[in-house]
């Protein structure tokens, strides 16, 4: 239940910055940047967040370590960029 309210609170808090900076971007063809992808991670965390189950729950928290953040981040830059090209 605590994790659920942790999980709406982040979602709240970074997905509207998240989506308005993301389609921004789509709108005018480019690929969304590194920093603005880290926002749409942390919003997923807060989606796992609100899902039930340990398992997931631990996941959400690991990927909310920065440098573990940065990583997705750039895994998913890289993605875009590949399937872009």
């Amino acid at each position: 239940m605590s994790t659920s309210i942790v999980g709406v609170v982040i979602l709240a808090r970074n997905a509207n910055y998240f989506f308005s900076q993301a389609s921004e971007k789509i709108r005018q063809s480019e690929v969304v940047p590194a920093e603005i992808l880290e926002r749409g991670v942390i919003s997923a965390v807060g989606i796992f967040l609100m899902l039930p189950g340990p398992v997931v729950n631990l996941l959400a928290l690991c990927i909310l370590y920065p440098p573990v953040t940065r990583l997705v981040s750039l895994l998913v830059y890289k993605y875009l960029q590949r399937t872009r090209a």
